[in-house]
């Protein structure tokens, strides 16, 4: 069987794959995407018997044939494979990031006879059913305020959530709103948006409280610069999309993100114009090749000095 997996949520993927796996010990894993991967050895493995089990699986993260156009012989054979799998062995196809470019004719073609999986996670209707299975699976007791303000906390992030899950597992006490608060960590998908809204409303105190709310206690500023980054290049493409006459709903649909995320960049780019995001990308780039090339300030104070110097240019 092949088994493509892709879509937006990637704590739904991950559980997915392992649901396919199944415990089976016959797992070969590749990263589809690195320099040294070679369809030649995939489809080697996959025509090589199991030693431990009846069936085997191969496994392929971010598949460099998903993502960009290849007219090779290697894909000649890949194809010819994927027309006529071996009964076996499972290749299973998969990417975390939104990398699969479906418009290639090699992923449509393979999508033929391929069972596929669109992950997109829950809106805002479904995840506390979603979220009350869950917490009712782990055997888990909330009062209506606690509840709400986990759904509050991780606001339709399925990852954030089960870790949030795990933190309150190991609560010993009762599990009181203020006691899920202070446990659960929040999203910094919201917070990232907070910063940009307070860099661009020039309100520096709002700018630097939201900071130490994302770095919370990790002495290193890069990972923040990267979130911003993000955050900054999905506002262009869904400002883009919105440039061109697509209401909200209709970038839920092109894109198949939650309608949470979509709604929240919209709101935003109110207050930004495409030309300050591409500034804003091209200062923090410039930003983060001084923190890696000198060490003289603290990359915090470092940090803190650049959302001063944003604010009050």
């Amino acid at each position: 069987m092949i088994y493509i997996i892709k879509g937006q949520d990637a704590y739904l993927i991950r559980e997915k794959v392992k649901e396919i796996d199944n415990g089976r010990s016959d797992v070969i894993r590749y990263d589809g995407s690195a320099k040294t991967f070679s369809i030649e050895e995939m489809l080697e493995s996959c025509l090589m018997p199991s030693l431990f089990s009846s069936t085997s699986i191969v496994e392929v993260k971010d598949p460099f044939f998903f993502i960009r156009k290849e007219e090779t012989p290697a894909i000649r054979r890949l194809l010819d494979y994927c027309a006529h799998p071996v009964y076996e062995c499972d290749l299973l196809l998969y990417t975390l990031d939104e990398r699969f470019n479906e418009r290639l004719k090699t992923y449509k073609d393979i999508t033929k006879n391929a069972q596929v999986f669109s992950l997109n996670g829950y809106d805002k209707n479904a995840f506390p059913d979603y979220a009350r299975r869950e917490v009712s699976k782990r055997g888990l007791h909330l009062k209506r305020e606690s509840f709400d303000a986990l759904l509050e906390a991780v606001r339709l992030d399925t990852g954030l959530f089960q870790q949030s899950l795990d933190v309150l597992c190991l609560y010993p006490g009762e599990l009181t709103r203020e006691a899920v608060e202070a446990l659960v960590t929040e999203s910094d998908d919201l917070d990232s948006f907070q910063l940009i809204n307070a860099i661009t409303d020039k309100n520096l105190s709002l700018a630097i409280y939201n900071e130490r709310k994302i770095l919370n206690t990790s002495n290193s500023i890069l990972p923040l610069i990267s979130l911003l980054a993000g955050q900054l290049r999905y506002l262009y493409f869904i400002g883009y999309l919105s440039s061109k006459g697509n209401s909200l709903n209709d970038i839920i649909e092109m894109t198949h993100h939650h309608q949470y995320r979509v709604s929240n960049a919209l709101k935003t780019l109110r207050r930004l114009s495409m030309k300050e995001i591409m500034s804003l990308l091209k200062k923090l780039n410039d930003l983060d090749i001084r923190i890696k090339s000198d060490s003289s300030i603290p990359e915090k104070e470092r940090f803190e000095l650049f959302l001063v110097e944003l604010v009050n240019a």
